[in-house]
């Protein structure tokens, strides 16, 4: 009687526990659908800009203007950006062009050159504020570590590095931020 007992016994246990694994991939299937979606993108280091790099060198970027176009062609990089609104917006553009040129420059070791044009978008036309020609030659390190200051005034001390050309409506609306 022992050993039948026994058997009974470890035969009721066999039985639970093979109910309990089949909850258990079901609870495992409703945890699942608590859980977020696993990222479907994430962006690699990026050491050398290439046409099929440039996703991955933007996707950190944390820009406070629109990034509306990129090109990448022979180690110039132009970067088309689109002007927020408010009161903000001069100072972002500024903010925008130092983390640029530190992508460009210090990040990223083969651009040459840095073009950056801002633009304004009212009611659906674009207008250009001014255009920026930066070349890695023109950024020593005592000039890069300037970067990372705050920005104080209308322009930042490293600004003519930039050689910023602002068109007719670019000095406008320079104007209209500093009232």
């Amino acid at each position: 009687m022992g050993r039948a007992k026994a058997g009974l016994l470890l035969a009721s246990v066999s039985m639970l526990a093979v109910l309990l694994l089949a909850q258990l991939s079901k609870l495992g299937g409703q945890m699942e659908a608590h859980r977020p979606a696993p990222a479907v993108f994430a962006p690699m280091s990026v050491q050398t800009m290439t046409k099929e790099s440039m996703v991955d060198a933007f996707a950190g970027l944390r820009l406070e203007s629109k990034l509306s176009r990129l090109t990448w062609e022979n180690g110039i990089l132009t970067v088309d950006l689109t002007a927020g609104e408010g009161r903000g917006a001069r100072l972002a553009i500024w903010e925008d062009a130092a983390s640029l040129v530190d992508l460009c420059f210090v990040k990223v070791h083969n651009v040459r050159q840095l073009l950056i044009r801002v633009f304004e978008d009212s009611q659906g036309k674009k207008t250009m504020l001014l255009s920026a020609d930066t070349r890695a030659r023109d950024w020593d390190v005592e000039n890069l570590v300037l970067l990372q200051r705050p920005i104080r005034s209308m322009e930042p001390e490293w600004a003519g590095k930039l050689r910023a050309e602002w068109t007719r409506a670019g000095e406008g609306w320079k104007r209209d931020f500093a009232k």
